[in-house]
């Protein structure tokens, strides 16, 4: 079934978004940057040009994906005049290099196509504030991407918002009268979140907010509840301790979750503890005395599970003695073997002048299980930096196009949050912390990438 769009934003998404990501009719988008009209349905002929764009893609009853646009050669998916993405129309004019080139765009001019869109639009839908520290899941047994909120408001409940990425609209989830805090996590920044598939939970831990915590919520996103594991008192053993700018994934071979290091108040951490959802108990696996391949103590690092692999994949971070105001940024990739219980560092000894993103922390990250890849955007510089892990490989791809255009690809930004959709196989992009209207401050933007590959 295809979806009417409104507007120029609406003929965009008709061209790169349908249901069961079916190569569907669409335009491109023009010289000017504005979209085609039209896109046709599922099973009829491509859409109309836009101003100054290619053509758009025929559909699942004829043609090949996405032809090429003014400027272009013609023919199919990646022709010059830049890559088109899934089910969509080829880019605009000037040309631009093929899909699953570094940037997957052209020079940066007005039309190329980056693989990302701007899906920001808070007058038609309610929309969820600008924030700095949010927090993206994909919640597969409801089928809705969650946002948790990261503004640090002392006293008030945690931000929570349902995003439909069928129809583009997002639902808040706070009932009305704010829930009490013994009911509902308590509003914080630098926490972690990841989903639970198997208990269909998503489960948060930690952050900051005037001090830090150590507790872990679940929440029930079809009964609209939190369920609050966190002992009274924390036991001197049997539980991680207060902590914020950790990792936390969910290992969905062992039906784990991994908790890896952070800055536990004045104290850089290392340690590694596994939460059993079944047993809702939590175990240590750090040993003593440590082994010499172990990471050391770091906070606001990148995290994800790898499930081709069974790996839980580890970038970046901060190693700088806490309360300082020094930095010591790493650029290692260490990977954790959680049935073996050993690390493995990838970081060659001597990192090469190309092909390996400099040392950075606080890096957006998520996992693409369809393309087996991990991604990460920005870092603690505010940069636009947009990086690919093949783990198989163990080598990388830098996304990022040279010079970056000046639309088309999200700003500058820390702390930004970042889901996978699987199905229609879409990366989404949310807020962080960023420059808007020349200062810095909290961003409350939405972006998706439908990029080289994808």
């Amino acid at each position: 079934m295809a979806r009417v769009f409104v507007g120029v934003r609406g003929a965009l998404l008709a061209a790169m978004v349908t249901v069961a990501a079916a190569d569907c009719g669409g335009s491109g988008t023009g010289a000017a940057g504005k979209a085609g009209a039209g896109g046709a349905n599922v099973g009829g002929s491509g859409g109309g040009a836009g101003a100054g764009g290619g053509a758009g893609g025929a559909s699942t009853a004829g043609g090949g994906r996405g032809a090429a646009g003014a400027g272009g050669g013609g023919g199919s998916k990646g022709a010059a005049g830049g890559g088109a993405g899934i089910g969509g129309g080829a880019a605009g004019a000037s040309g631009g290099a093929q899909a699953g080139s570094s940037g997957g765009g052209a020079s940066g001019a007005a039309g190329t196509n980056t693989g990302w869109s701007s899906m920001t639009d808070p007058i038609l839908y309610p929309w969820p504030p600008a924030d700095p520290y949010p927090w993206l899941v994909y919640d597969s047994g409801r089928g809705v991407v969650v946002l948790f909120g990261g503004n640090p408001r002392t006293d008030l409940p945690l931000d929570v918002w349902d995003l439909d990425v069928t129809t583009w609209k997002w639902t808040n989830r706070q009932p009305t009268p704010a829930p009490g805090l013994d009911v509902w996590p308590i509003s914080r920044s630098i926490f972690e979140a990841a989903y639970d598939p198997v208990h269909a939970r998503t489960f948060l831990f930690g952050g900051y907010d005037l001090g830090y915590y150590a507790d872990l919520w679940a929440w029930d996103g079809t009964a609209g509840t939190w369920t609050n594991f966190t002992p009274k008192i924390l036991p001197p053993t049997g539980w991680p301790g207060i902590r914020g700018g950790h990792g936390l994934v969910f290992d969905s071979d062992r039906g784990k979750l991994v908790l890896f290091g952070g800055l536990g108040g004045s104290v850089l951490l290392n340690d590694l503890w596994e939460w059993d959802p079944a047993t809702t108990t939590w175990t240590n696996r750090t040993p003593t005395p440590l082994p010499a391949v172990w990471p050391g103590p770091r906070q606001i690092l990148g995290m994800v599970y790898d499930q081709a692999r069974k790996r839980v994949v580890l970038f970046g971070g901060d190693e700088a003695t806490p309360n300082t105001g020094a930095t010591s940024p790493v650029a290692e990739l260490w990977e954790w073997d959680g049935a073996g219980g050993v690390w493995t560092n990838r970081a060659p000894a001597t990192l090469p002048a190309a092909g390996w993103p400099s040392a950075r922390s606080d890096p957006a990250m998520v996992y693409d299980p369809t393309r087996a890849r991990t991604l990460f955007f920005g870092d603690q510089t505010i940069s636009q930096q947009f990086w690919e892990w093949n783990g198989s490989a163990g080598s990388w791809i830098d996304r990022t196009p040279s010079p970056i255009p000046a639309v088309g690809w999200p700003t500058r930004r820390a702390d930004t949050a970042m889901a996978i959709v699987p199905g229609p196989d879409l990366l989404l992009l949310f807020g962080g912390q960023g420059y808007p209207n020349g200062g810095k401050g909290a961003l409350g933007d939405l972006w998706i990438w439908q990029g080289p590959g994808r």
